[in-house]
């Protein structure tokens, strides 16, 4: 891909900025990257320090806190406290993909630990 404002070498960098309020990507090369930090112009052209500000539309939904709806209370309080949900973490993946398979654990179990007797002569 060739640099957007020269036309002539290979763009290495893009910069990501807005654009009337959209997201806009340019490919540049080094060379005019470097002219235009050099002109100084690079906060008119492409807004890279301003990228959390507030007042930009692009980045508007960025920063709105998100605001969780209140917890029911539970009926049962000592097992949520003391307990978990197996099905809220199956839901998110983090449960041992073996469980339920305990057959294949006990022949794991014997063929790793046959592998340690040591035979005596």
């Amino acid at each position: 891909m060739k640099c957007e404002r020269c036309q002539i070498n290979l763009a290495r960098v893009r910069i990501d900025h807005a654009n009337n309020g959209q997201a806009a990507s340019s490919f540049l090369c080094s060379f005019c990257l470097r002219e235009l930090i050099s002109q100084g112009n690079t906060a008119d052209a492409f807004p890279l320090n301003d990228t959390h500000n507030a007042s930009s539309p692009v980045h508007e939904k960025e920063q709105m806190p998100k605001i969780e709806p209140p917890k029911a209370p539970s009926s049962t309080p000592t097992l949520d406290h003391y307990g978990r949900d197996l099905t809220l973490e199956a839901a998110k993946g983090k449960l041992d993909p073996t469980v339920q398979r305990d057959h294949i654990l006990r022949r794991l179990i014997t063929v790793l630990g046959d592998g340690r007797k040591i035979i005596r002569s």
